[in-house]
């Protein structure tokens, strides 16, 4: 994946955690910020394991 391929990726997982937390937060009512965060990192380490397994 090139530069370009990162970049998009990286800000997918950024909106995608950033609208999940938003949503969770929503739905069961907890600290927005923290849920957020909580989502971001979540979806972050699932994209890099999907990576990790698409290339094995």
């Amino acid at each position: 994946m090139g530069r370009t391929g990162r970049l998009i990726a990286a800000y997918g997982i950024g909106v995608l955690g950033y609208a999940l937390g938003l949503a969770s937060s929503a739905r069961f009512d907890l600290l927005t910020g923290a849920v957020i965060i909580w989502a971001i990192a979540s979806t972050g380490v699932i994209g890099s394991l999907l990576r990790v397994r698409a290339h094995a």
